[in-house]
């Protein structure tokens, strides 16, 4: 029996690849959630290929994994996605394919409303003063800040520096075949996703003026100010950023919590005293400071905490920095009939940000999720995708979206908010939450 055992091993060694392939099953949509028949379906390198059944369905082999998919078809963009196990064993495996852009003479990009008034260009950008108000001296990001790496501001804008050695995340990039379906001139130039930002805690006194001002009456309707702000730094022992921990704004004379917040990403929180009517009304004698302490859940506190114009307070805590590699991202979208060109730019631009993000930070572990709104009497109030490792599963529902309605009722922001906040089902673990 010992002399055939080389025979066996050399037959093992040559036998084909299809000994152990797998078999994916799928189904492919055009951009309206039709079926998308006769798209070519092959492996990437590999010049056979099968064709979407009448009803978008395909049936086809994979040999090794990962290994790149690319479907095509006329007159529609070519799109690649890397098949993972998990691929595989997916149920309801799905390829949105987007409609071929026609080419554009011109993209302008204007913005809605008036010119800014002469007040808000006296506001300069993000002054030295306005960016080192609410940092701590000596404070630095726990777990995996890179030295080497551009210096981390305690700001929560600012994108935190990670190690590499985590899961590789190669299985969830989905990209358009651009190799396939090249792009030149204007319509090449649209697909660069431009965005500005305003922070109102960096230019805190603009928003003063503003909410004291312009924005007053809105102020009185909704019945609240945003006034009182009491912004707290946590970190551990060592300076490391505490995430993820809620802290509280305790009103010393009735021991009611006034405000409760979660640190972000940089252990950082603001919380807000009189934010509301009733909170205003609440044993505020004289809106004196000293009636108010910051606590967190284990019982450290700041006893005499001051309000961000005289600086930001300090909790220290007698812990280990746990971090987090994980990071949920939700996007809230305005599908009204307006909203045409924005979610046009979003079904072609999210996929590359999304993508390079992760090429940039490896060792997070990124899910997504989306809700899309309306108005009050429109085809819909709100619609979402629960959050999802498989960034195919968002980016598919986000293609599938268009605009209408609108025009009459307020947008239901309020309800998209409530949507997501309470029906997305957030990791209470991340490193970071965006929405």
């Amino acid at each position: 029996m010992r002399k055939f055992l080389p025979f066996i091993l050399l037959v093992i060694f040559l036998l084909p690849d299809t000994v152990f392939a797998q078999q994916l099953n799928g189904r492919v949509l055009n951009e309206s959630g039709g079926n998308a028949a006769g798209v070519t379906v092959r492996f990437q390198n590999k010049s056979n290929g099968i064709s979407t059944n009448a009803d978008g369905t395909f049936k086809i082999m994979a040999t090794k994994l990962p290994d790149t998919l690319v479907f095509s078809a006329a007159g529609m963009e070519s799109y690649k996605v890397v098949i993972t196990e998990k691929n595989i064993k997916d149920p309801n495996f799905e390829v949105v394919l987007l409609n071929q852009r026609k080419t554009m003479d011109e993209v302008v990009i204007t913005s809605l409303g008036a010119a800014r008034q002469k007040k808000e260009l006296s506001y300069a950008t993000t002054s030295k003063s306005d960016e080192l108000a609410g940092t701590v001296p000596g404070i630095k990001v726990g777990g995996g800040y890179d030295a080497k790496s551009e210096p981390l501001r305690l700001r929560g804008a600012r994108t935190m520096s990670a190690t590499a050695g985590y899961a590789d995340l190669t299985s969830k990039y989905y990209s358009r075949d651009t190799n396939i379906n090249s792009r030149t001139g204007a319509l090449a130039k649209s697909r660069i996703l431009t965005a500005g930002e305003v922070n109102d805690f960096n230019k805190w006194k603009m928003w003063e003026d503003y909410t004291e001002n312009e924005f007053k009456s809105l102020s009185v309707f909704w019945g609240m100010k945003s006034n009182k702000r009491y912004s707290v730094q946590f970190t551990d022992k060592k300076h490391n950023a505490v995430m993820n921990e809620p802290v509280y704004l305790v009103n010393r004379i009735t021991k009611d919590t006034v405000w409760k917040a979660i640190t972000d990403n940089t252990g950082k929180a603001e919380l807000w005293a009189g934010f509301f009517k009733d909170n205003l009304a609440a044993g505020q004698a004289g809106a004196d400071q000293e009636n108010y302490f910051i606590t967190d859940k284990q019982g450290n506190t700041v006893s005499n905490p001051s309000e961000f114009s005289q600086g930001v307070n300090l909790l220290v805590a007698d812990k280990s920095c746990q971090v987090s590699y994980d990071v949920d991202i939700a996007f809230v979208v305005d599908a009204t009939g307006s909203m045409g060109d924005e979610i046009e730019f979003l079904k072609l631009e999210l996929e590359d940000v999304i993508r390079n993000t992760m090429e940039r930070h490896k060792s997070l572990s990124l899910r997504a999720a989306s809700v899309f709104y309306r108005d009050k009497r429109d085809d819909y109030l709100t619609k979402n995708v629960a959050f999802n490792e498989d960034l195919l599963k968002a980016l598919n529902f986000i293609k599938l979206q268009n605009a209408g309605g609108g025009g009459d009722f307020p947008e239901a922001v309020d309800d998209a908010l409530a949507t997501a906040l309470d029906s997305l089902q957030w990791n209470k673990n991340t490193r970071t939450k965006l929405l």
